[in-house]
């Protein structure tokens, strides 16, 4: 027992090598900080190849809004060509949705009137339902799941708008003055 005080006191007095304590005692939280950047650079690397998708898939299915059909197989289509393969399936078909937009309140409304559908809202999803969730590094360690993630794409059409060239009038020469 005397043997034991007397190491830890020369312990305590011996500042050598102090600096790998330090290290030491800071390292989880070093290798903790490098997780969590990790894991949010890659949270933005997957939000943004996912509004990529959903935008192209918004873009084709608005080029088919003719038929609801057509727009929305070509909006699941597009979207899966831009995003890389270990995403899994980012849209389906009812993440295709077919409405209206109104320019003035910045609003999507979902509708089949043929005659008022002049807009496509595409979303792409990564989720644990759909079994392609987006990988973490530190959260796997609090035991959270593969947290999800959704964007929206809206594409409208523009209005036709009517052309009309301006008359020509001939002025006399003085006009100008």
């Amino acid at each position: 027992m005397m043997n034991l005080s007397r190491n830890l006191r020369r312990l305590r007095r011996d500042k050598s090598a102090a600096v790998a304590m330090i290290v030491a005692l800071s390292l989880p939280m070093l290798v903790g900080a490098a997780a969590l950047t990790v894991d949010i650079a890659n949270f933005r690397y997957v939000q943004g190849r996912l509004q990529s998708a959903a935008d192209a898939g918004a873009l084709a299915a608005i080029s088919k809004i003719d038929k609801a059909s057509d727009a929305k197989s070509a909006g699941v289509d597009y979207a899966g060509r831009n995003v890389p393969t270990a995403f899994g399936t980012v849209t389906q078909s009812g993440d295709v949705e077919i409405g209206i937009w109104d320019a003035e309140a910045r609003s999507f409304t979902p509708s089949s009137d043929a005659a008022l559908i002049n807009a496509v809202r595409v979303s792409a999803v990564r989720s644990a339902e759909r079994r392609n969730g987006v990988p973490t590094i530190f959260l796997q360690y609090f035991s959270q799941s593969a947290p999800n993630m959704q964007v929206q794409a809206i594409a409208a059409r523009q209005l036709i708008v009517q052309y009309e060239p301006p008359e020509k009038t001939d002025l006399d020469n003085e006009a100008w003055d």
